[in-house]
Order: C-alpha cells, then sequence, then structure tokens
C-alpha cells in the first residue's frame, strides 16, 4: 500500500512510519487513518489492454481489461506493479436508443472511476436485461474491481472527430471527409472529390454551379435545343436558352 509520508534514509523508521509517527496518539492515529486511506480505490489512470464487445459497430457498450500505470509503493520505497483488472465497463454518452458510438481500443489511455460499493450484481442484471437495481455483491469497497471506464486522457491527436468551434461544428472522418458548419453555411468536402447520394435530391432554392454540370449525356453549358421544341437537335447550343 501506499502512504502519505515515507522514512526518510537514515531515519529510525519503519516502513512507512516516520519516527514522527510514534510522537503522541494522535500522530499514531493520523497514521493508521493514513494507511486505512491508502486502501481506497478512487480515480486511477489506465490503459486499454483488452476490449470486449463494441468495436465501433452498433452494438452496446461493453468491457475492457485495463492496466493500472500507477505501481504501489513498499515501506522500502520499491515499486508494485498494480496489474490489471478484467471486465470493467465502459462510459457511453447515451439517452434512450440515442447514443454517440466511440468505443475504447487498445492502447487507449484514459481512468476508471471506482464505486464505493461491489457492482458486480448491477452488472450481471444488467448483462441479461433484468432490473439492476441489486444489493452489493460483496462487502468490498472503493475497489478498482468496481469501477467504470472513461477514454480520452493523454492520448494522440485524433484524425477523425467531432469538434465543436465557435464558428460551428466539424466532422471529419480518418479520410479526410469534411462536413463544416458556419454562418455562412455548410461546406462538404469529400476526399475523394465526389458526393454520392442515394436517392432523390429536392432542392427548393436556386443552383449555383461554378462548373458544367452533366446530366446523362446532357450538360448545363453545353446543351443542344431542338427547334420549337421538337424535332433533331440544333448543330450547336443556343445561346442563352
Amino acid at each position: 500500500m501506499t502512504s502519505h509520508q515515507m522514512a526518510a534514509p537514515g531515519s529510525v523508521g519503519a516502513g512507512q512510519q516516520t519516527p514522527f509517527d510514534g510522537n503522541s496518539d494522535v500522530a499514531a492515529t493520523l497514521f493508521l487513518i493514513r494507511q486505512m486511506m491508502a486502501t481506497m480505490d478512487t480515480m486511477k489512470l489506465v490503459r486499454v489492454k483488452a476490449v470486449t464487445g463494441g468495436g465501433g459497430s452498433v452494438a452496446r457498450a461493453g468491457t475492457v481489461d485495463v492496466e493500472l500505470l500507477v505501481s504501489d509503493v513498499d515501506g522500502q520505497g520499491n515499486a508494485v506493479p498494480a496489474g490489471t483488472v478484467y471486465g470493467i465497463p465502459w462510459f457511453r454518452m447515451q439517452g434512450g436508443v440515442g447514443a454517440i458510438i466511440c468505443d475504447p481500443v487498445v492502447g487507449d489511455i484514459g481512468y476508471i472511476v471506482c464505486a464505493d460499493r461491489d457492482i458486480s450484481g448491477v452488472k450481471a442484471a444488467a448483462n441479461v436485461g433484468n432490473d439492476p437495481a441489486t444489493t452489493p455483491g460483496s462487502l468490498r469497497k472503493y475497489s478498482a474491481a468496481d469501477g467504470v471506464y472513461v477514454g480520452g486522457c493523454l492520448n494522440e491527436t485524433p484524425t477523425q472527430y467531432l469538434a465543436f468551434s465557435d464558428d460551428g461544428i466539424i466532422v471529419r472522418d480518418k479520410h479526410g471527409n469534411v462536413v463544416q458548419t458556419a454562418a455562412s453555411g455548410i461546406t462538404i468536402t469529400p476526399a475523394g472529390g465526389t458526393v454520392t447520394i442515394n436517392g432523390n435530391l429536392n432542392v427548393t432554392g436556386d443552383v449555383v454551379a461554378n462548373a458544367d454540370v452533366p446530366a446523362a449525356k446532357v450538360t448545363l453549358l453545353a446543351h443542344l435545343h431542338t427547334s420549337g421544341g421538337a424535332g433533331a437537335p440544333t448543330s450547336t447550343p443556343t445561346p442563352g436558352t
């Protein structure tokens, strides 16, 4: 376990107890309180080692196995690896059947928030569709085993994202396709230069084209008109018609 203060080299302290901790009954009591508090898990930085479920698909949120990044320290100052915690549910922003799906991947750094009671019964009931309101699964308290993973801490710069700015919203995928809103309107920038619409396109305003617009074998800038609206096309485009 860790403590508030460790014995200094050369002191007559023992382990994590300093000479000051035995000066009075109050000091000894405070030392015991610190040692008991050191057994409590509250928030811990972690790295994702494995992911179960999710994967970016439209499915319920799953669980992660996480490596605790900050080691414990023994009474002599030696690091004691905190190990891996398994089956931690991850947080997803969701309300009803609406959600933002951005599932964790192996290597992500985030943190777990540790519950003050055993939540294993809640997880088991929710996984099979039962009422999650239940009694604690054991008497443990403030344990990393009862953590909930929240991602997005100390990670690399994203290449696909939903970003909110002072002037609007930017949506970018990893291929470079961008949809951006601003006070002036909405801009769509496809990475490959093509926007494909499957279905009908209804336009209630003007269409302003800065380039020729082909439709099958006819273009806006070089289409031919028939004489009087009937007969064969003319040999050249009719200006202004």
